[in-house]
């Protein structure tokens, strides 16, 4: 199953990039593969197009792994998601 995913950022896309890559070997845990990223012109969004067997595996590695990272705004916007 692929999912597109859509995230707000602040810090730019190279940060991201670099977060993205960073948590590869977490995502590859939980069974979570990260086909293509984009942003937007101004780097203020970035667009994800994540594969995975089963959803409850994207749902494990937010929960666990992401939610602790972001800021409590990022926080309740992902946990309306759950």
């Amino acid at each position: 199953m692929r999912m597109l995913v859509s995230v707000d950022i602040s810090k730019g896309f190279a940060a991201w990039k670099q977060m993205a890559k960073d948590m590869a070997p977490e995502m590859g845990k939980v069974g979570v593969k990260m086909v293509w990223g984009g942003t937007n012109p101004d780097e203020s969004k970035v667009f994800v197009l994540v594969e995975m067997e089963d959803p409850e595996q994207m749902r494990l590695l937010v929960k666990e792994k992401m939610l602790p990272r972001l800021v409590p705004k990022q926080v309740q916007m992902l946990q309306v998601l759950q």
